[in-house]
């Protein structure tokens, strides 16, 4: 810290804050680093068991009523709950958690983009393409090459 003050009272905000992110890594967004991050502890057994069974399908077609099933609810009463307990519905869960995948699958394959939105869940490449846009302000091939880890 000392010595980015220096580099900022001598040349400037703009070049120390180029230096500091240089230096420190920048971080992940919320939901490629956990989709569980805003789980409080009143969520009930129930809520938690279709919240990880979500996370666990993220790759296949999955309706509310399935996940509804397995937290052993009717629908709108799932719905309502889920969104109460985890502050999220459980179609925005889905999506960060599929999201997540695919950063992951970007930084730790060199598979295409289409082929990972389709393991993910996604549909193609050019979805994942637009979700990224909208939730990262960035492309899938930009991020891959931002977080890729130096061989």
């Amino acid at each position: 810290m000392t010595a980015l003050r220096i580099v900022e009272e001598d040349l400037g905000a703009d070049l120390a804050q180029q230096v500091a992110e240089s230096i420190a890594p920048q971080p992940t967004p919320s939901f490629c680093s956990s989709v569980t991050i805003g789980i409080t502890p009143q969520v009930s057994e129930k809520i938690l068991a279709s919240a990880r069974w979500l996370e666990a399908n993220v790759d296949r077609p999955i309706s509310i009523d399935d996940a509804a099933q397995v937290a052993a609810m009717s629908e709108r009463n799932f719905l309502r709950r889920f969104k109460s307990e985890i502050g999220m519905t459980p179609s925005d869960y889905l999506l960060r958690a599929r999201l997540k995948m695919s950063c992951r699958m970007l930084v730790d394959s060199r598979l295409p983009v289409d082929k990972i939105a389709r393991r993910c869940g996604i549909g193609s490449g050019g979805q994942l393409s637009k979700l990224f846009r909208k939730y990262l302000a960035t492309t899938p091939t930009d991020y891959r090459v931002r977080n890729q880890v130096a061989p």
